[in-house]
């Protein structure tokens, strides 16, 4: 989960920053996001133990991350627009 103690949001936040702000500038385009990620995963992988427990640790946290975005995201605007439009199953 995302929640992390809040002296390691410090010491992270300035970095991030600057990464968003040429995202911002530069547009979220999805091959440039996967690029970012991939080169963050890459050099998680290089830089430790090259196992199953490595590799584990990396799945599962891009599933992680995929599930707090369905549930923070996704699950909220889907239920605005079945609000909105109504719901498939009515």
């Amino acid at each position: 989960m995302p929640y992390i103690p809040p002296l390691d949001r410090i010491a992270v936040k300035p970095r991030l920053d600057y990464l968003l702000l040429y995202l911002n500038e530069h547009g979220y385009k999805p091959g440039l996001i996967n690029y970012i990620l991939t080169n963050i995963l890459l050099y998680w992988w290089k830089s430790s133990a090259q196992n199953y427990e490595t590799l584990n640790a990396i799945h599962g946290c891009l599933d992680c991350v995929g599930r707090e975005f369905d549930r923070r995201v996704t699950g909220p605007y889907e239920r605005a627009k079945a609000e909105e439009n109504g719901d498939v199953f009515a």
